[in-house]
């Protein structure tokens, strides 16, 4: 992750692709208890939602070859059937996820 705080401590540290990325979009903060944090793991996935002031930020992340980023067509249902096994309400977190950004790559410092 490129934090500031992490290089005004450690300086420039050298990154490792780890070839997994995330989508990143707001949800409905009905569907979590107030403050509540869940999240999903499964294999090569894991869902995760965070509450916020007014909204849910949900992150979705698996490897960058299974989100297929530059794909947009199909995507919806393409992550609809990746992340349904690891037992999230799937319809319901991606009822909003129309406004959904993503972040091809994540980086790690080694």
């Amino acid at each position: 992750m490129h934090s500031r705080v992490r290089k005004l401590l450690f300086g420039r540290i050298e990154e490792y692709d780890t070839e997994w990325g995330c989508y990143v979009w707001w949800g409905d903060v009905q569907l979590t208890g107030k403050g509540e944090t869940r999240e999903w793991w499964g294999a090569g996935r894991f869902l995760d939602l965070y509450p916020c002031r007014e909204r849910l930020c949900i992150i979705a992340g698996a490897p960058v070859q299974a989100l297929r980023p530059d794909q947009s067509n199909g995507r919806s249902e393409r992550l609809r059937a990746w992340f349904a096994s690891i037992g999230a309400p799937i319809n319901d977190l991606f009822a909003g996820s129309r406004g959904w950004c993503s972040s091809d790559r994540a980086r790690s410092a080694m």
